[in-house]
């Protein structure tokens, strides 16, 4: 019974409880549970999302958003290479522990980093983070760029708009988007990271694969309501939050 207690189930007198994903009756995600549509046309082959499923697991900590993403990311752009029974999985914990970039670890961990006690990562701090993962795993030519947005203008919409189309023809690239958890969710109000895992652009919605799995399912989102997640500043450095767009350019390890 959406949007009741407990109590409310057995016809006790309780107020009822916020609604996930917003208001009812106006949400501001709809689940890919209840929206599949687009995976049911042929029209729609949806590479990132099938190379991206098989691998979409929940973060180890409420601060590992960061780990799971990358983590997603990097066995997905695996698919397609020649495996043999030797190969693992890339797991979050070993990602975390042999990237030793911009003091991950420490970030991830429940302490956190430095004096401030920082916790999880910033759109720059993760770029570098992949940037050094990648390399470690064999992507040599793979190029890591981060997109803040900074503002809401018709030329940053458009290349917003621009990249999702041109990430939806291929799993050679995939996208992270940085943005304010609250925006999509209605929940937190904190940063946070997640694979996007596919763009319908006759409808203009984007497909968040969430990893805080504790809470969430995957779930579609409005461009518009993309874009204003990520148009929010982060607390750390109070830079914009933005997209890291991951091009492997070759799926040859070295």
């Amino acid at each position: 019974m959406i949007g009741l207690t407990a109590m409310d189930s057995y016809g006790l007198d309780s107020p009822a409880t916020k609604p996930k994903f917003g208001p009812a009756g106006s949400p501001y995600a709809i689940t890919l549970s209840a929206s599949h549509g687009y995976f049911q046309s042929v029209k729609h082959p949806a590479p990132d999302f099938w190379a991206l499923i098989g691998y979409y697991i929940p973060q180890y900590s409420e601060t590992a958003c960061s780990a799971a993403s990358l983590s997603m990311v990097l066995n997905a752009a695996r698919t397609s290479l020649l495996k043999t029974s030797e190969d693992k999985l890339i797991l979050q914990p070993n990602l975390v522990e042999k990237t030793d970039v911009e003091h991950w670890k420490e970030r991830l961990s429940e302490p956190g980093y430095g004096p401030k006690k920082l916790h999880g990562t910033t759109l720059e701090v993760l770029r570098k983070i992949a940037e050094k993962a990648f390399q470690d795993n064999g992507f040599t030519k793979a190029a890591v760029e981060a997109v803040h947005v900074n503002d809401l203008s018709e030329k940053n919409l458009s290349k917003i708009h621009q990249l999702l189309i041109t990430n939806e023809k291929s799993s050679n690239d995939f996208i992270l988007a940085n943005f304010n958890q609250q925006t999509f969710t209605d929940d937190s109000d904190a940063g946070h990271f997640a694979p996007v895992g596919a763009y319908d652009s006759e409808t203009k919605k984007v497909l968040i694969l969430d990893p805080d799995r504790e809470w969430y399912e995957p779930y579609w989102v409005s461009e518009k309501k993309f874009v204003e997640g990520l148009h929010t500043k982060d607390s750390e450095n109070d830079d914009y939050r933005g997209l890291l767009v991951i091009r492997l350019n070759s799926n040859r390890p070295r």
